[in-house]
């Protein structure tokens, strides 16, 4: 009697609850490839098979790629909200074509198809397109809990009827349907982790409740998950500088202190930042889904998925900037030097501050996608589909993160303490710094005796963060009509259209120069008494702690302690200043105020896109054989707007003086907009040959598409007219095009036994019209120059702006293997080699940046009674992590990368089942070098830039996960 009445009492809860949240959740019926009859076939046969732990999920697998009208491959829930790994991403690594980047913690955040990066995929959900938390369209798959999708698709051939957007490939997540599955289901399960690196301890639980009435005509589900983890990550960046050596250091400068002229160009230190980045991740999602099927030829289906993720990150950095510069005699401050293979070694730098840095970034992010889905079929022969979703994404961050300096300037004479360098082959360098008195800075820090009465004193204090907000509504009708008799099955036609607004307010202090207020407060100017120190505040801004297993096996001597600047001591400390004078500017006093972020109109932007598409699809048979051959046509338009600050002019006194300072005049921003628009027709045609009932050989050849990033539609613009260098930068170009691309896929399939499978694929793409910029010299802006005191006239500018011009071929093969015996043993494997070449501004400049060339997954497993095992191991070989760097014609390369995780289960009961899981079991590390040269750790994002891009060194320790489930 209890039993029946808490079946009666949930089958009640779930469907009123599902039923209450109609009008909020709402999505389209899902189908793994796009909306055809074909690819819904396939959808529906893979319904069939009841999906139980691995070998389940794995079945299904193949039943959905062997029905599939195109080339994909999928993974699939292994049961009712439960992923094959914790989070998307590092399960889509197990098929062929993947590869993943990490975010802190060691977590898949962007997936790339075939060689090319994120933003040549798009992601959608149901077939909807998923809106964004940044300024591009790739999807951020930690925002999204594993928990919440039944499977994902690789679309890797498109067809007419599928959404465009993509080159590399689509992938398309599925959420759960009840009516895959009659009757009550329901799920609870609550797990906690733990990292060996860390010692960070997390948890997560969630619960799914599916039910369907008798008759099987109407089900609802609903599903919450919610977790808290934290992570801990440490990373090592190299930048570098390039000094002059005769090749016996130090050079015998000229008299203005230059090199002199038979000087050998070495690379040499510019900056190397290392410690570790603390996040706590809280993500919380709701599914829901109503499906409604009163009559066998009319289906409703709603449902919706929102997810918000409270990530707060906190990057505790040390930084040393050794500046290579000659002091008052013409002699260089670095000594002790050495040179190998062009590269600076060795050396120590005089006059040297060691500086510490606090950053912390708050991502909030909160996505929701809800929508409708009808599908009528009111004759034998002809079908229609309809449906409407709305996808929405909010990042809030603007002006809240906090980019903090302290550096321990000396006493008089000031700037005397010793830095040494010596870098080591695979491992972290050496550094140590030595303080005036003797002593040595990483001991003193352990110690504690370098507090707040030591002389630290700020000089950065970047306050920022960006607000971005993404809308996508969309619309489709299309249908189906039958052929009988004729090779001709089936047509398919439909049109679609899609809005798309995407925004970015820019809060900051960097643009007012509010970040760089109390520079001086760092160094010492004429007529200060000295160093505003923290103490000198009366505040407590500074507190030391070690991390346990920091930089664990990296090798190298360096400052293991860790330092916590509070923020809002300091803040407060800088605020106590308002009134004393400004040594800064040298004229003025402090005011705090000018320091505080303010909206930035000239980095923000709204952007939006409108889009109609039509398309008409022919699916045909014969003997041995199925095809499809169709014609999208895509038209779409783009409205941008930001504003800029005009130059009215720029005055120079003395141009004899190339290094004299320029006085540029702006405008008060004023409003800019600008308008774009195409139109492509994307032909495709994927032929399927049956050569015997277990062995296919598909062929498909498609025009395919990948928009820029919205922000690249935006004119936001900054300038140069420092040394009498006048140039303009646009960093968007509202009339750029998509990325075009002709591709064609030939794959061979044997299907030798039930749910055993052999594949070999092969594949090229040809892309044009890549993003690129473009130098236009002699434009006339509207400014004018004034110069040694003569009358103004009109001043020519270089301008600046991304176009389309770039080209590059991507070519590859792929082969996987999936094989299961009667004895609870099998095997999953993958393999994936890609060939690219990029040409740049008319130079071959190689392969793809930022793409592996061969990836490759093994995955044993055991699954037989109550015991289910399973190892995965993920390898990602060596490539071209960057071309560009600080120094030209040396790329980034990272090495060779391995992800290991393992998986054990045991079911205790048939309704509960104990769970462990452990990730990079192998410990693995990043690794980025310029030029492959172990010597040199490289981290810069560009030539002439010394911005950190998080490579170099990161190491994030393993992940074990032990959980208890209870289901039926």
């Amino acid at each position: 009697m209890a039993t029946h009445t808490l079946r009666t009492t949930t089958r009640f809860l779930a469907i009123a609850l599902a039923s209450a949240s109609t009008a909020a959740l709402a999505q389209s019926q899902s189908t793994p490839a796009t909306s055809t009859s074909d690819t819904a076939a396939a959808n529906q046969a893979s319904q069939d098979i009841v999906v139980v732990g691995i070998r389940g999920s794995l079945d299904k697998s193949v039943e959905i790629k062997r029905q599939s009208a195109v080339v994909l491959d999928s993974v699939n829930a292994t049961e009712l909200g439960r992923f094959p790994d914790s989070d998307v991403a590092d399960s889509l690594q197990h098929i062929t074509g993947i590869t993943i980047n990490r975010t802190t913690g060691g977590e898949g955040q962007y997936v790339s198809v075939r060689g090319l990066g994120s933003q040549y995929n798009i992601t959608t959900l149901n077939d909807r397109i998923l809106a964004t938390d940044d300024d591009g369209r790739d999807f951020a798959f930690d925002i999204l809990p594993a928990d919440v999708i039944s499977g994902a698709d690789v679309l890797k051939s498109p067809q007419a009827a599928a959404v465009e957007g993509s080159i590399g490939g689509t992938v398309n997540l599925r959420s759960a349907r009840p009516l895959d599955h009659r009757g009550l289901h329901m799920a609870m399960r609550v797990e906690g982790n733990y990292n060996d690196m860390s010692h960070y301890k997390g948890y997560k639980l969630s619960g799914f409740v599916s039910d369907t009435n008798s008759s099987g005509t109407f089900g609802a589900l609903l599903g919450v998950v919610y977790s808290d983890m934290k992570f801990r990550t440490d990373a090592l960046n190299y930048s570098t500088w390039d000094p002059y050596s005769p090749g016996v250091w130090p050079p015998a400068p000229t008299a203005d202190g230059e090199p002199p002229a038979d000087a050998m160009p070495v690379n040499g230190l510019c900056c190397i930042q290392f410690g570790s980045v603390v996040d706590r991740k809280k993500r919380m999602a709701i599914t829901g889904t109503v499906e409604w099927k009163p009559t066998d030829t009319l289906h409703i289906t709603l449902d919706g998925m929102y997810t918000k993720l409270n990530d707060p990150q906190v990057a505790y950095n040390q930084s040393y900037y050794p500046d290579f510069t000659y002091d008052a005699n013409g002699l260089p401050e670095w000594s002790n030097v050495t040179v190998e293979n062009g590269y600076i070694t060795q050396f120590t730098a005089n006059n040297f501050d060691p500086e510490l840095v606090n950053q912390t970034i708050h991502r909030k992010v909160s996505t929701y996608l809800i929508g409708g889905n009808v599908e009528w079929k009111p004759t034998d022969r002809f079908t229609l589909r309809g449906d409407v979703y709305r996808s929405h994404a909010s990042r809030p961050e603007g002006g809240l993160d906090t980019f903090l300096t302290a550096g321990l300037v000396s006493p008089t004479p000031y700037n005397q303490n010793t830095m040494t360098f010596s870098a080591n082959k695979n491992k972290m360098p050496d550094i140590s710094v030595t303080l005036p008195d003797g002593s040595d800075y990483a001991t003193a820090l352990a110690s504690g005796a370098l507090d707040d009465n030591s002389l630290w004193s700020t000089h950065y204090d970047g306050l920022s963060g960006d607000t971005i907000k993404d809308t996508v509504t969309g619309a489709k009708l299309d249908g189906t009509y039958e052929v009988d008799n004729s090779v001709l099955k089936h047509i398919d036609a439909g049109v679609s259209f899609l809005k798309r607004s995407k925004s970015r307010r820019d809060i900051s202090n960097d643009w007012t120069n509010g970040s760089n207020q109390y520079s001086t407060l760092y160094n010492t100017m004429p007529g200060q008494p000295g160093p505003i120190t923290f103490a000198s505040m009366g505040q407590d801004v500074i507190s030391t702690f070690a991390f346990p297993n920091y930089f664990a096996g990296a090798g190298g001597n360096f400052p293991r302690t860790q330092v916590l600047i509070n923020a809002d001591a300091l803040l407060a400390g800088l605020k106590s200043l308002d009134g004393t004078p400004n040594y800064t500017s040298g004229e003025g006093v402090y005011n705090f105020a000018d320091t505080l972020p303010q909206f930035n109109p000239t980095n923000s932007y709204v952007v939006s896109e409108k889009t109609i598409s039509g398309y008409i699809e022919g699916s045909f048979s014969g003997y041995g054989w199925t095809g499809n051959i169709g014609l999208r046509l895509v038209h779409t338009t783009t409205h941008a707007a930001t504003a800029i600050n005009k130059i009215i002019s720029v005055t120079v006194k003395d141009t004899a003086n190339p290094t004299a300072s320029a006085v540029t005049d702006y405008s008060e921003a004023s409003p800019l907009s600008a308008k774009g628009s195409y139109t492509i027709p994307l032909p495709s045609a994927n032929v399927n040959f049956g050569l015997t009932d277990n062995l296919h050989l598909r062929v498909a050849a498609a025009r395919t598409m990948a928009r820029p990033d919205l922000n690249q539609f935006a004119p936001t613009e900054t300038d140069d007219t420092s040394n009498q260098n006048y140039v303009v930068y646009y960093d968007g170009n509202a009339a750029l095009k998509p990325i075009k691309a002709w591709q064609f896929d030939t794959s061979l399939e044997w299907y030798y036994h039930p749910n055993d499978m052999l594949s070999l694929a092969v594949f090229g793409k040809k892309l044009s019209g890549d993003i690129t910029t473009i130098e236009r010299n002699g434009v006339d802006i509207g400014a004018v120059g004034c110069f040694n005191g003569n009358p103004c006239a009109p001043l020519l500018f270089s301008v600046v702006e991304p176009i389309n011009g770039d080209s590059s071929r991507v070519y590859g093969v792929e082969a996987s293997w999936q094989h299961m015996l009667k004895n609870g043993l099998g095997i999953r494997a993958q393999f994936t080699h890609t060939w690219s070449a990029s040409t740049v501004e008319g130079q071959n400049v190689g392969t793809i940046a930022g793409i592996s060339p061969t990836t490759f997954s093994i995955n044993p497993f055991y699954e037989k009674g109550p015991i289910s095992l399973s190892v995965s191991w993920d390898h990602s070989s060596s490539f071209t992590y960057a071309t560009y760097t600080e120094i030209d014609g040396v790329p980034a390369i990272a090495k060779a990368y391995d992800w290991v995780t393992a998986t054990a289960s045991f079911d205790i009961t048939k309704r509960i089942k104990l769970s462990l899981e452990g990730r990079n079991l192998t410990n693995s590390i990043v690794r980025t070098y310029l030029n492959g040269d172990p010597n040199i750790i490289w981290a810069s994002g560009a030539t002439g830039t010394s911005s950190s891009i998080g490579a170099g060194y990161t190491a994030y320790g393993r992940t074990f996960t032990a959980g208890i489930r209870f289901g039926f």
